[in-house]
């Protein structure tokens, strides 16, 4: 990581990066370690934890299986905006006129639905690797680190840089945060990951950069929480209620707060949150009336 392009040689980011992901899918478990305690020291350039963050959330995306049916383009400083794009995409409710065809035949109107058509050319998972390691070798090294950094008077160099003076990299550490959550998915680790994202989400409600919360560390954190409660546990309403009965109430408090006078990419998750849980609300009410019936 600390290899300077000291020669000018093309394609040296890029290169550089590739190689980085290759090691750390060849050998996780040590590489990963050392990965992380690269980003935390305080001899690391801004660039190069950057660097890491990138790397870390591509290769655990390889890890997990997953292959982009249509590779995206586009530079090694690019990789984490285009997984930040993937996920705002793959949390966009469906448009009723682009999800459905009208066809017009004998003067009645036919509805085709195209789920099928997507569904097929949506790249399928394999054997999710990261199952075993992906909590203790990469989740909480990096949770650790923040955790520790903030609870030390920012005794960390890297801890104080993002809590302090970068809103950017705060938000691209949240966001690998929540690539890591978004496919450890299959993992027996993942309530664990999920439980710990959702609260370190909910404590920076409270984090301001001058006194006023930056929209992109927001957006990262919320794009974490719709990730939880519209993909990882759609399909597990009663656990949420049962489990997480507090992260919901305040997540619903903060969702609510935060619909005026944000950003319109955080009112549409806002959006998305908010319907999420008047759907696990939905399902609480039919468990209660279940109970006295």
């Amino acid at each position: 990581m600390s290899l300077q392009d000291t020669f000018h040689l093309e394609n040296f980011d890029e290169s550089q990066q590739g190689t980085l992901v290759a090691l750390l899918i060849a050998s996780p478990k040590p590489s990963f370690r050392v990965v992380i305690d690269e980003f935390y020291d305080r001899n690391s350039s801004d660039s190069q934890r950057s660097l890491a963050l990138r790397c870390i959330s591509i290769a655990v995306k390889e890890l997990a299986g997953w292959r982009d049916t249509k590779p995206k383009e586009g530079s090694a400083a690019g990789a984490i905006e285009s997984l930040d794009q993937m996920f705002s995409n793959s949390l966009t409710l469906p448009d009723e006129s682009t999800s459905k065809t009208a066809l017009e035949t004998r003067g009645k109107t036919r509805v085709f639905s195209r789920k099928s058509e997507v569904d097929r050319k949506r790249a399928k998972p394999t054997q999710n690797k990261l199952s075993g390691f992906v909590s203790t070798d990469i989740f909480f090294p990096l949770m650790q680190g923040w955790w520790e950094g903030t609870r030390t008077g920012w005794s960390n160099q890297t801890v104080r840089i993002m809590a302090t003076q970068s809103p950017r990299l705060l938000s691209r550490f949240v966001l690998t945060l929540g690539v890591i959550l978004h496919f450890s998915i299959n993992t027996p680790q993942h309530q664990h990951i999920v439980k710990e994202f959702w609260d370190f989400a909910l404590s920076l409600r409270y984090h301001t950069f001058q006194g006023q919360p930056d929209p992109s560390v927001v957006h990262a954190a919320l794009i974490g929480i719709n990730t939880i409660v519209n993909i990882s546990m759609k399909d597990q309403k009663s656990r949420l209620i049962n489990e997480y009965a507090q992260q919901l109430v305040e997540t619903k408090d903060w969702v609510v707060a935060l619909i005026d006078g944000s950003t319109e990419e955080v009112k549409q998750l806002c959006g998305h949150i908010l319907l999420a849980l008047k759907d696990i609300m939905t399902t609480y009410n039919d468990i209660l009336l279940g109970g006295v019936l």
